[in-house]
């Protein structure tokens, strides 16, 4: 029995341990990391993000789908490619989807701000501008910057 109890003992002590473990880079070294996968450059700090939960989720959804069609419209123009029938139905159906979600997110800020509800910390930004084409970058992070929770685009065409 006195055995049961010390192994037993152990094996909590060493689950205690194990989940006291984390990660120890910084918020910022983290969020470099995932930029890096993006092949977008390196930040020095980050932006706290105060918003309610579920405008901020709508909000993400959102830049998502349109970083798609963007991407879409971009890699059209540089390879002066024609739309497929597909493509353009696609582009139109992104671009109502995301009307749709930024009107949305529209509804519930006017409801919260009605009701007077409380903002909270959804996660982090940084705002990156790229030298080359000009165009500014908003990339969302989660709460912990274990991942990017969307990137908003700003397309300048100079």
């Amino acid at each position: 029995m006195k055995n049961k109890t010390i192994i037993l003992s152990l094996m909590m002590s060493a689950s205690f341990i194990g989940g006291c473990i984390s990660d120890n880079r910084s918020y910022v070294e983290k969020a470099n990391d995932l930029l890096k996968q993006r092949n977008l450059c390196s930040v020095e700090k980050l932006d706290s993000v105060f918003e309610y939960k579920d405008v901020h989720s709508c909000m993400c959804a959102a830049h998502n789908l349109q970083w798609v069609a963007d991407s879409m419209l971009l890699s059209h123009q540089r390879n002066g490619t024609q739309w497929s029938a597909k493509e353009k139905k696609d582009a139109i159906d992104y671009a109502y989807s995301v009307y749709n979600l930024k009107k949305e997110s529209a509804k519930l800020t006017l409801k919260h701000d009605i009701a007077q509800d409380k903002k909270e910390f959804v996660g982090y930004s940084v705002l990156i501008t790229d030298s080359l084409t000009g165009a500014i970058i908003k990339v969302y992070f989660d709460r912990d910057v274990t991942k990017i929770s969307a990137i908003d685009r700003k397309i300048s065409y100079e």
